[in-house]
């Protein structure tokens, strides 16, 4: 599952597992599909602290980078919104190394910055959602630091909001069951799902391999022995129908991965790899353009599924700026 002299995860075997996919249930041809949620963008921004977006036009190949009058933190959450707008909550500030609670809307086409209620609490490395029928965002995981005296310890706790765009509030839903950092989570009718992530426990990163899910209607967290093949963190995971999703990219505590998953109730199957010498680790979010899927790592490299071809590819792009 990657390139030699390269270290990468194994998949474990256990009995509490997701199973391979079944006779009865065999994974679908992707490019039969076509996620119900699309909206097709044309556009990955990665936010830049201090005060920075860097915006890729995935038609072109185009960076553009834009400055706006407002302080951008690291390790802020982002989502894409409808209207050609995007969304940055949270983050760190890096002068004095304390979370913030701050949230923006920038609209990309004027470049007008939206001031938004602040969040419950501060907080980094969390994902944001758009559930673009009832106008509202979810923000998923993240942690803070609590300081005391001469120590701290790392919060995974209030790790699950909901943000009504039309009416500009923040409303504190029930914990996640085990709190994470950099999850990956998605949204499928009535049902959360947010899978993988990693918590600091004792002083060790530790990431999990669970998919833990929570009921919008019920407005609960549903009990499930639903897992991935392996624990990973930093990673990507989107429906691409009423069924399925991929899960892609990540790390496990000392391991990049490089496979691309296709996930139901049903199972798993690894359906790609990323090539080597490209970083898995995607702090951002995706977008869908036509017949492939698009985001960017950490390395601010435009990454590229072909859903037909199942093929993975690295952008090279002219900087405009330079």
């Amino acid at each position: 599952m990657g390139c030699a002299n390269t270290k990468h995860i194994i998949v474990p075997s256990s009995k509490n597992s997701t199973p391979k996919w079944s006779e009865k249930h065999q994974p679908p041809k992707i490019t039969a599909l076509n996620r119900t949620t699309d909206i097709e963008e044309t556009m990955i921004v990665i936010p830049i602290w201090p005060n920075s977006l860097m915006q890729i036009n995935i038609v072109t190949l185009t960076p553009t980078l834009i400055s706006i009058s407002h302080e951008i933190y690291g390790e802020c959450g982002i989502t894409p919104l409808k209207e050609n707008q995007i969304m940055l909550a949270g983050g760190i500030n890096c002068l004095n190394n304390e979370e913030v609670a701050s949230v923006l809307i920038i609209d990309l086409k004027t470049i007008q910055v939206t001031i938004c209620e602040n969040m419950p609490y501060p907080k980094r490395r969390m994902r944001l959602i758009e559930k673009r029928d009832t106008n509202e965002v979810f923000c998923i995981g993240g942690n803070r630091q609590i300081f005391n005296f001469n120590s701290y310890e790392i919060a995974y706790n209030r790790s699950f909001l909901k943000y009504s765009i039309d009416l500009n509030k923040w409303e504190e839903l029930e914990d996640i069951p085990i709190g994470v950092e950099y999850p990956g989570a998605y949204i499928l009718g009535h049902l959360v799902f947010v899978t993988g992530g990693a918590r600091v426990e004792s002083g060790d990163l530790q990431t999990i391999d669970l998919i833990q899910i929570y009921d919008l209607s019920e407005k609960i967290w549903k009990s499930t022995d639903i897992k991935l093949p392996y624990p990973v963190y930093f990673h990507i995971a989107m429906p691409i129908d009423s069924l399925h999703a991929l899960v892609f990219g990540g790390a496990s505590e000392e391991e990049d991965i490089s496979e691309t998953l296709l996930i139901s109730q049903f199972g798993y199957d690894s359906i790609a790899e990323m090539p080597c010498g490209i970083s898995p680790l995607l702090p951002y979010y995706s977008v869908t353009f036509e017949n492939s899927i698009y985001t960017a790592n950490d390395s601010r490299q435009l990454l590229c599924f072909n859903r037909s071809k199942r093929e993975w590819k690295q952008y090279e792009f002219k900087d405009e700026n330079q």
